[in-house]
Parts: C-alpha cells; sequence; structure tokens
C-alpha cells in the first residue's frame, strides 16, 4: 500500500514537474554589455504579446500562434509565429541598411544552428529540417540584445 502512495506521489511530482516546464514562458531575462563584452546589467523583462505586425512583404495569418515584440535600440523588433511549424520570421521595423544587426538561433544546448550577419528588414528563418523543441533566438542591435524561446511543434 505505502509503495503504491509512492508511486503516485512520484507521478503527480513528474506531471507537475513536466507541464510547468513547457509553460509558456512569460519573462525573461536580459542582459547588457560594454564594448569589451563584460555583462554590465542583468534585469527580467516581461514578454508583451504584440499586435499582429503589418510589413509591406508580411501577410500575418490567424493561424499565426503568437506574435512578440520587442524593441531593442530604438527599433521594435517581431518574431513570429511562435510556436512555429518550422518557418518563422524576424521582421525589424524602420530598418536601416547600415545598421549593425545579428541574429543568432541556438539549440538550448548552445550550439549555434543559424547565423544571419548581414540582415533586411524581413529575416526567414527555417528550421524544418531540426527537431521539436526548444530554441534560443538571439538579436543584437548595435551592441544592445534581445533574446526568445523560440518552439518548434
Amino acid at each position: 500500500m505505502k509503495r503504491k502512495l509512492n508511486l503516485i506521489v512520484l507521478l503527480v511530482v513528474l506531471l507537475v514537474s513536466t507541464t510547468i516546464m513547457f509553460a509558456q514562458k512569460t519573462s525573461e531575462v536580459e542582459f547588457t554589455y560594454d564594448n569589451s563584452g563584460n555583462r554590465t546589467i542583468r534585469q527580467i523583462v516581461n514578454l508583451k504579446i504584440a499586435e499582429e505586425t503589418t510589413h509591406d512583404t508580411i501577410k500575418p495569418k490567424s493561424t499565426y500562434q503568437t506574435n512578440y515584440a520587442e524593441v531593442i535600440a530604438d527599433q521594435k523588433v517581431s518574431i513570429f509565429p511562435n510556436p512555429t511549424a518550422g518557418m518563422f520570421k524576424v521582421v525589424i521595423d524602420n530598418y536601416q541598411e547600415n545598421q549593425n544587426i545579428s541574429i543568432y538561433l541556438h539549440t538550448v544546448s548552445g550550439i549555434l544552428i543559424h547565423e544571419i550577419k548581414e540582415t533586411t528588414a524581413v529575416s526567414q528563418i527555417d528550421i524544418r529540417n531540426r527537431e521539436n523543441g526548444a530554441y534560443i533566438l538571439t538579436v543584437i542591435i548595435a551592441g544592445k540584445r534581445k533574446t526568445w524561446k523560440i518552439i518548434k511543434n
């Protein structure tokens, strides 16, 4: 009887911890770095669900799950759809050609799987050939960086 009770408790704990682990993230930690690459500021940022992006080359569809938008160095950056089936876009409003913008996509274990050094106003990233799961997207504009968790279903 005691063994059954222990097994039930263990299953409940596993179910709860799995649910918490896969719950949608509503905040993230943002870091600011100096010119030497040393971290100077750490702050917690609450993620906001943004309105659908309207851009000349993008026609948002009702099938888009979520459109995240943040401001980095006075530039609005939108990422959608997230979760994704394998293709998602990074849109930079007020994009200017001579800006120093980089986009990196890593696995959760830190392996770089996609890098864009010469961006455009709309960058499309294809991870259809990758496994389902979580990925980390980092956008750096003028030395300021933001990260997002990208979910591939």
